[in-house]
């Protein structure tokens, strides 16, 4: 009996033993913390470095190369989703990732290159890969060709700042699922409301905007009809006004700015 006992004890001892060490040469599971689609450190970064006047923004170009680290750890947090992880997102979430990716990656290309006086002396610009996203390396026009082909939302187009006086501005934060739509249609009036880039010749009965509008102009005439109808209730509030610019059949292009927006 007393050998039928011992030999029960050994097996459990065996059997413990052999149990902790298979739970040691298991590999620790790492919990991953949910994504912030409040995207909070690049408002911190906004909020350090960039100064709006006006329909304007200025970047502070030489302090964020010195103070990168904020940047970097949000531009970090992009780069670690994955593209299975992005499918999940709603389609807010994807819009707004997208949009703060894109200026996001912009601050980081100039601030890398800076000091210079336009993004046209970088080399690949805006074709540059060098974005770390879903598995891939990517471009700031790789990422505007996602935005543009999947959402078709005209509005997008004036969230996307690339760092030129041209260029809509950057808002003081960040974009976020909860608020897009509210956003998106603060940075169109912000941008549409700049007399400098845009603006309805009453006397002369011309219309002329933005070189934006000449670029992408097949996406807003695929939401509006036209670029008219689309910048009519933006430059005009009263009814006649706005239906005189819906009537008009053309428009010019202002001059664009490639200038670097910098804050001196």
């Amino acid at each position: 009996m007393r050998f039928g006992n011992l030999l029960v004890f050994a097996f459990f001892i065996f059997a413990l033993a052999r149990s902790e060490s298979l739970a040691s040469a298991r590999p620790l599971s790492t919990s991953i913390s949910p994504f912030d689609h409040l995207h909070t450190q690049f408002d911190q970064v906004l909020t350090r470095f960039i100064a709006l006047n006006g329909s304007e923004s200025r970047i502070n170009y030489k302090r964020l190369k010195q103070e990168r680290s904020r940047l970097d750890a949000y531009l970090k947090t992009l780069s670690e989703v994955r593209s299975d992880d992005f499918e999940k997102f709603s389609k807010e979430q994807k819009m707004a990732f997208l949009i703060n990716a894109y200026n996001g990656f912009t601050l980081e290309m100039i601030s890398s290159q800076y000091p210079i006086s336009s993004v046209k002396e970088i080399k690949g610009g805006y074709d540059k890969r060098f974005i770390s996203l879903f598995d891939e390396i990517k471009s700031l026009n790789d990422i505007e060709r996602q935005l543009r082909q999947t959402f078709r939302e005209p509005k997008t187009f004036f969230a996307l700042s690339s760092g030129v006086q041209g260029a809509p501005a950057l808002l003081g934060n960040s974009y976020n699922d909860r608020d897009l739509y509210t956003q998106l249609e603060r940075a169109t009036r912000l941008f549409l409301g700049d007399p400098k880039r845009n603006f309805y010749d009453r006397v002369q009965n011309r219309l002329k905007v933005s070189r934006l509008f000449n670029w992408f102009e097949d996406d807003f005439r695929r939401s509006s009809g036209s670029v008219p109808d689309f910048v009519a209730p933006y430059l005009a509030s009263d009814r006649a006004t706005q239906d005189k610019i819906r009537a008009l059949k053309s428009f010019e292009s202002l001059d664009y700015s490639w200038k670097l927006n910098e804050l001196f």
